[in-house]
């Protein structure tokens, strides 16, 4: 098992699910500049980019990739001891007190920027977690 991450604005209290991108959790599966499995654009990492660039809706705000390990830290960094979320970890506070970003806008950003070649694996990937996000299983 690997670490899986979520990419969350600390400032606007917002977050986009790497499954939104049809990419899964993990950093080599979000997308890393040097794996040659995986095409660069339309990964996490360059949508990050585009956020945090001089127009991007998050530019100027601290964003940071949460993980679904280690300790809770409030969003000054001070480590804190009772939060309201089951798992402890600053990915689930994400996935419970953040807003998402809308998915449909993030798979438009993709369908215009991601690797062609894998533009049907991740339309599958989108519709198998569309199923599950409307059975309550798994957000």
């Amino acid at each position: 098992m690997g670490q899986g991450f979520v990419l969350a604005n600390l400032d606007k209290k917002e977050f986009v699910s790497p499954h939104d991108l049809g990419l899964g959790y993990k950093i080599g599966e979000f997308g890393h500049p040097t794996n040659p499995r995986h095409d660069f654009r339309g990964s996490l990492v360059h949508f990050a980019r585009v956020l945090t660039a001089t127009d991007g809706k998050w530019h100027g705000d601290r964003v940071f990739y949460f993980g679904d390990y280690g300790d809770v830290y409030d969003l000054d960094f001070a480590p804190v001891t009772e939060i309201a979320n089951q798992d402890g970890y600053n990915y689930s506070l994400a996935f419970d007190t953040f807003a998402r970003l809308d998915k449909a806008e993030v798979r438009e950003w993709v369908e215009a920027n991601g690797d062609t070649d894998r533009m049907e694996y991740r339309r599958r990937f989108w519709a198998m977690m569309d199923e599950v996000d409307e059975s309550g299983v798994l957000q």
